[in-house]
């Protein structure tokens, strides 16, 4: 399909209401969900959680107006500088974060937010790598059955993790689950509990952890400990999504114009280098060719310091996207060449995933998803 027929976004822009509805809203019929939201929510939180992606300034120059990925990133920093090539992108989010009437209601994205913040079980797996473990014996800690675990590591931390009520069932004589409701712990399935050393009075890395698990539950403090539901994504009252759009809000200092044609996206103004740059799908609109695409990943990566992180969001193996009546331009490329592109220019790539197309939509012709965490050597 011929990419001169198309609309260019850094010239025509976009409706930026329009792509807002059609491929990250509520509505019934969006089908994006899981590719344009759920994917690149779960990659931001882990690569966050893993602490090593942090600092004073996030610079985010994305597509669209769309700021969902944005709420994981805001505890991160401490403030975040968004940059748009587009008025009326700039013009929706202003709406938004002035709460203007009529600004796009972003309340859907919370569950998966709070999903992602209850859900540490999978965080916690990652984090042990490299770090001294030790999980009990299925035979010894749950009567035969592996689907309740108990782990202590160098984090000083104390999980007990139950997948199943029968599992609950399985420990021996019902001690330990006798014992945990007495303190106020009342084990559910799916959920993980994650009980801090400093409040059990025990060494987790004395030889003594080696006995049976009820000597150590017997040190801990009578309080019922906040559990973490993996399973359920419970709507977050009006109060929780009100603070997290506050603390967005309040992280976000700055919305600018930028302009792909110059050295300096920001010219005249010259912005403090970033502790990270986040770019979603931005690079795919604005560039027309390889070695476009070459030459703005350069000025993107110019508002990084030597030493930052770069979070890259892409869309493979796609040509357009509607928007409305609007078929918009997207420079097509693989994997292949967006690694290449990376290492070429000096970045050691830390993470990359790349998530097939899920959704069935004729809307955007696209192939995948992929997200990629890199830093300069």
């Amino acid at each position: 399909m011929d990419s001169i027929t198309h609309k260019f976004y850094p010239v025509h822009g976009i409706d930026s209401r329009e792509h807002l509805e059609t491929y990250l809203s509520n509505k019934p019929d969006m089908v994006f969900g899981e590719d344009a939201i759920k994917f690149p929510m779960e990659c931001l939180h882990r690569a966050f959680s893993e602490g090593h992606i942090k600092g004073d300034i996030l610079i985010d120059i994305s597509f669209g107006s769309y700021i969902h990925h944005l709420y994981t990133a805001s505890g991160y920093f401490k403030q975040i500088l968004v940059l748009k090539c587009s008025e009326p992108c700039i013009m929706e989010l202003n709406k938004w974060i002035n709460t203007r009437t009529g600004a796009f209601d972003w309340s859907h994205i919370m569950p998966y937010i709070k999903c992602l913040e209850g859900n540490r079980w999978a965080d916690f797996k990652s984090r042990l790598k490299g770090k001294r473990s030790a999980e009990w014996n299925a035979s010894r800690a749950t009567g035969g059955d592996p689907a309740a675990t108990v782990e202590y590591t160098d984090l000083e931390e104390l999980v007990i993790y139950c997948e199943s009520l029968d599992a609950l069932e399985s420990y021996r004589n019902r001690q330990l689950l006798d014992r945990l409701k007495l303190l106020g712990v009342h084990l559910q399935a799916g959920t993980r509990y994650d009980i801090p050393q400093e409040r059990t009075g025990f060494n987790f890395k004395d030889a003594l952890f080696q006995f049976a698990i009820q000597p150590i539950m017997q040190t801990l403090p009578h309080r019922k400990y906040k559990n973490e539901e993996l399973n359920e994504q419970q709507e977050p009252g009006n109060d929780q999504c009100q603070d997290k759009d506050m603390t967005l809000k309040t992280a976000i200092t700055k919305i600018m114009k930028c302009d792909i044609d110059n050295e300096n996206l920001t010219d005249p103004e010259v912005l403090p280098p970033a502790d990270s740059v986040f770019s979603a799908a931005f690079l795919d609109f604005i560039s027309k060719d390889q070695d476009d695409y070459i030459n703005n990943f350069r000025k993107v990566v110019k508002l990084l310091k030597p030493e930052g992180h770069l979070i890259l969001f892409g869309i493979l193996n796609t040509t357009y996207m509607m928007v409305g009546q609007d078929k918009i331009h997207v420079f097509r490329y693989d994997e292949k060449f967006a690694r290449k592109v990376l290492t070429d220019e000096g970045f050691v790539i830390d993470h990359c995933a790349v998530h097939k197309k899920t959704a069935d939509s004729d809307l955007m012709d696209y192939e995948a998803f992929m997200f990629i965490t890199a830093h300069r050597e």
